[in-house]
């Protein structure tokens, strides 16, 4: 019946020692693997510091608390009965603090993120971080790679073609202005615009509206025979065309002619030569088309991670709070008294 009796403080000393132990190791993991990140995760680390002092005295308190239940000695209950009481107030505490650190993760990952960005080019530590954090979660910026336009790395190649193309639906027409000098034939051909210079010559042409609204009529036909349906509605062409237009990095109606030069690691491919630094870059819109880049930012993705860490504290100290009260009286009761009823 004694043994019996103990089966209940054993198994609550054990738990105690579980918990504690994978919260050590949980602990230790967090600061190894996010340390190269900087002060991104800054307060989840401090926390898994905590922890391992909390997970100490947790192993501690399964340990002893083993001992004096099997051994039934008295000074050992004391021991772990003070014991199990700090590990339940230092539980408390950082279950407190992960709820608060999880509530302010989004604005504390995006201000030190964006620093750390501005500060890119003058800091290899901060360089080195906005790297990691891009490479490793497959991202660009804090909010999207257009972010880092404000950053203004400013890096310039030779192999970086200055052609301006413009996107545009207009139909095609075609002018030449004649001079005495020379001529100007300017095409604008779907997504394209040229000026070539040419020899003198008296001929203007221009297209006629009817031309034009047959270019209109067989646009329209075009667009039946790739969607194979004949009666598609104005409206739903007009829908088309703007989605269509949603090609520059995921950014409604950004032109191409703006360019934003990229650090390395938001390339996928395309990475550019800067000479003057002797580093590599994206320029979103080298060669007068869409570079290879990462365009989702990262601070939703690193939010979620840091919330993830500080809740997931929460929930082991949450039980370890639980276990660590219990065991505060189970401890001060005699083993016999608990099979009594059983």
């Amino acid at each position: 019946m004694e043994f019996r009796g103990r089966i209940f403080p054993l198994s609550l000393m054990l738990s105690i020692f579980l918990f504690s132990l994978i919260h050590l190791g949980v602990s230790i993991g967090i600061i190894v693997d996010f340390r190269k990140y900087g002060d991104i995760f800054r307060p989840q680390i401090g926390l898994s510091g905590y922890n391992i002092a909390i997970s100490f005295f947790g192993l501690l308190t399964g340990v002893i608390g083993l001992l004096a239940i099997t051994l039934g000695s008295k000074l050992l209950k004391t021991i772990a009965f003070i014991v199990s009481g700090l590990v339940g107030i230092m539980a408390l505490a950082s279950l407190v603090t992960a709820i608060i650190i999880n509530a302010k993760s989004f604005s504390y990952v995006r201000s030190h993120f964006t620093g750390k960005m501005m500060n890119y080019m003058a800091s290899p530590g901060d360089m080195a971080t906005i790297d990691n954090l891009q490479n490793h979660y497959s991202c660009c910026g804090a909010n999207a790679w257009i972010d880092w336009a404000n950053a203004k790395l400013d890096a310039a190649s030779p192999t970086v073609n200055k052609t301006t193309v413009m996107t545009t639906t207009m139909m095609t027409t075609t002018t030449t202005n004649t001079s005495a000098a020379a001529t100007n034939t300017t095409t604008m051909s779907g997504a394209v615009t040229t000026n070539t210079p040419a020899a003198a010559t008296d001929t203007i042409t221009t297209n006629t509206a009817a031309t034009a609204t047959d270019a209109t009529k067989q646009l329209k036909r075009d667009v039946h025979d790739i969607n194979d349906q004949e009666s598609l509605s104005l409206a739903g062409s007009a829908r088309q065309k703007r989605q269509a237009s949603i090609v520059y990095g995921g950014i409604y109606g950004l032109p191409l002619s703006f360019g934003v030069t990229l650090p390395y690691s938001c390339c996928t491919a395309g990475a550019l030569l800067d000479n003057s630094t002797s580093m590599f870059f994206c320029i979103s819109n080298a060669n007068g088309a869409v570079n290879h880049f990462y365009s989702v930012g990262c601070v939703k993705a690193i939010q979620v991670v840091a919330g993830n860490q500080a809740m997931g504290f929460g929930v082991i100290n949450s039980f370890l709070v639980a276990l660590a009260f219990v065991a505060m009286p189970v401890l001060l009761l005699d083993p016999s008294g608990l099979s009594s009823g059983i």
